[in-house]
């Protein structure tokens, strides 16, 4: 039980850093994420010498905002991998997923879980164990507002990393390399080199407890089947997994046997 619920944790992280893309990369970063760098004068003088292509970073910014769930409306489909050094159990290999978002109303499906939010209720569904959980609705929130350009150059050289752009085919790919942060080491963002549509995502990571051991470093991948500001309003029926009876709730004929829980 105790790996079964290790593995949802890491199922909600994983879609919650979909949404958080975009800040991601232009440097709007949690702390778990991004270590602050502490000021001196070397080290200021040392990182203004980078000096980043414009033009490239331009590019950075729009697919990122091709990835902000911020708006009224958001889908993004595709797969997920994962690796982690400190417990090889916890390894995802792509795993589908499909996320969609109108104002209130949200669907998430990562393997055998969905989840579906609407102004009526919040439900969780864990088809590997024959579960569902209902409860009142919740409100979503997402992050906005993202930084300007001139952040953007800021962030990247006060966490000294190097900006890498490549094409290969009709993909080229943006990295943001730094083998020597503390934490992430290297974010990189493919995409479609003639109309920016977002392909890949990946990062490599530091193990926390362990953040000189190799052995011991993260990797995620999100591969993006498809991604744009409009959602999919059939996500949103909950009759598939369950509906009104009179004052009960009762399971489809496709969840029949599951164990209901309300909250």
């Amino acid at each position: 039980m105790r790996n079964r619920n290790n593995y949802r944790v890491k199922v909600y992280v994983v879609i919650t850093m979909l949404g958080c893309v975009s800040l991601l990369a232009l440097g709007s970063l949690s702390k778990k994420i991004w270590s602050p760098v502490k000021k001196n004068v070397k080290a200021e003088q040392a990182v203004t010498s980078i000096v980043y292509d414009e033009k490239v970073l331009g590019k950075l910014k729009i697919v990122c905002n091709k990835l902000d769930m911020s708006g009224k409306e958001f889908f993004i489909s595709g797969s997920i991998s994962s690796d982690d050094g400190a417990d090889s159990i916890q390894k995802i290999v792509d795993a589908d997923y499909v996320l969609s978002r109108k104002d209130q109303n949200y669907y998430c499906r990562f393997g055998n879980t969905e989840t579906i939010n609407t102004p009526e209720m919040y439900l969780f569904v864990d088809h590997g164990i024959r579960k569902i959980m209902v409860s009142a609705s919740k409100r979503i929130t997402t992050s906005s507002n993202l930084p300007d350009l001139s952040s953007l150059v800021k962030n990247l050289r006060g966490e000294n990393y190097e900006v890498i752009d490549e094409v290969t085919g009709d993909t080229e790919h943006i990295s943001l390399v730094n083998e020597n942060h503390i934490t992430c080491m290297l974010y990189k963002l493919s995409f479609n080199a003639k109309n920016l549509r977002p392909e890949r995502i990946y990062l490599k990571l530091r193990d926390g407890q362990e953040p000189d051991n190799k052995l011991m470093n993260k990797t995620l991948e999100i591969k993006i089947k498809e991604c744009g500001q409009y959602s999919d309003d059939k996500k949103y029926n909950t009759n598939h997994i369950l509906k009104r009876n009179g004052s009960a709730w009762e399971t489809s004929p496709v969840c029949k046997g599951y164990e209901l829980i309300i909250l």
